[in-house]
């Protein structure tokens, strides 16, 4: 018993030399289907689409002009062109856009609107007072030197600007305005001896650059001067890694001050309409944004709505943004019979911008590459299993 027992024993073969002894093919197959199972570790069985991602005072209409002081009065030294200053009665200063209209004190103003010529509001806001000028020595000239100027660069703006209203400055007097050198007192000291304001042998316009100004303002006079934007990178949406939520493109926002503006783009806000909840929104790695009101400016974003709120039924979803600005805003102020006002102050603002996306049922993801790898490596799993199984299963016994 024992010595037939031996010899079937020394005659069985194993398992490993059965499989390999001329069986290239299925060598080849389970070979194939280790590398599979490898290729299956290396990328993860659930791999999806997802990147982890000293100004201008301000005035409030309405109020009261204070009464114009005549003995104030500048004048060109050479020419004699006049301008009176005008102040509110709380002797903030203002400037006239009516050459030929008086102005009148104790008038009462209203707010006229916003000044939406460009070019107005980018001169005046260079120029006195938002902008002080100064000498060659460093010093800034006698505010009635820049109340004339002022006053006169904006006439002169108007007038080729084919927007002065109630006026007929001649070209004559903008030459002489122009080419005058020195200021002095028009009212009280006014004739000889008159108190000089400035006074040089060089035209004012071109030894401060008014003209250059008036120029530059005429070229951008209907260019605006802030602007917003808001773009997505993607209409595509995607699962998220960890399957909750759907995710949209990467939002980015753009908001950008004209040089001429003279002004910062601080952030924005950013609200959503039509978005189920459960929505959030999350900076590029990721993180919640908690604070929608207060945005930095280079924040990008992305929106993600719960899977499960995804349906057969179209959901419109509106992005809406408003992008803080700080800088130089023009108001207008009329009174019946009165020419009208302007002045210019640095104030923060809001430019909006928006867009929107639909959704419609479970969006087609598509099969990544992994996930593609991952079925392909599994049917070849089975396969070479079965082949293997085929060739090592036992024979029964007779």
């Amino acid at each position: 018993m024992e010595k037939i027992y031996m010899e079937k024993n020394n005659n069985k073969e194993s398992f490993w030399n059965k499989l390999f002894k001329n069986n290239t093919s299925i060598v080849l197959s389970f070979v194939l289907a280790i590398v599979s199972i490898l290729s299956l570790v290396a990328v993860g069985f659930k791999q999806v689409s997802f990147a982890v991602p000293d100004i201008a005072s301000s005035i409030q209409a309405p109020f009261v002009t204070k009464d114009v002081d005549t003995t104030k009065r500048i004048i060109g030294t050479n020419n004699r062109f006049p301008v009176d200053p005008f102040y509110t009665e709380k002797n903030i200063p203002v400037f006239c856009l009516e050459y030929n209209i008086d102005f009148q004190g104790g008038s009462t103003y209203q707010d006229g609107g916003e000044v939406t010529d460009y070019g107005l509001l980018y001169l005046t806001a260079n120029l006195y007072p938002n902008k002080k000028l100064k000498d060659a020595s460093g010093n800034e000239l006698d505010y009635r030197a820049q109340t004339w100027i002022t006053q006169t660069a904006i006439w002169i703006y108007l007038k080729k600007a084919g927007d002065a209203q109630n006026s007929n400055l001649t070209d004559e007097q903008i030459s002489q305005i122009q080419g005058e050198t020195s200021l002095e007192d028009g009212g009280s000291s006014a004739g000889l001896g008159a108190t000089k304001y400035y006074e040089s042998d060089k035209p004012i316009y071109s030894t401060f650059g008014i003209t250059s100004l008036i120029n530059t303002a005429l070229t951008n006079r209907n260019k605006p001067n802030k602007s917003m934007a808001i773009t997505k990178s993607t209409d595509a949406i995607s699962l998220t890694a960890d399957e909750k939520y759907y995710q949209t493109g990467l939002f980015t926002v753009t908001g950008s001050v004209s040089a001429q503006a003279l002004g910062t783009y601080n952030g924005y806000s950013l609200s959503l309409n039509g978005a189920p909840s459960g929505t959030i929104i999350v900076g590029e790695n990721g993180s919640i944004i908690d604070d929608l009101n207060n945005i930095s400016p280079s924040t990008k974003f992305y929106i993600r709505i719960p899977k499960d709120k995804v349906t057969e039924e179209k959901q419109t979803i509106t992005v809406n943004v408003n992008g803080k600005f700080n800088s130089y805003e023009g108001r207008k102020f009329v009174s019946p019979g009165d020419q009208t006002i302007t002045t210019v102050q640095t104030k923060d603002s809001v430019v909006a911008a928006g867009t929107s996306f639909e959704i419609v049922g479970s969006p087609d993801t598509g099969m990544s590459t992994a996930q593609s790898i991952y079925f392909i490596g599994l049917i070849v799993l089975l396969s070479g299993v079965g082949i293997i199984y085929a060739n090592v299963k036992p024979a029964k016994s007779n």
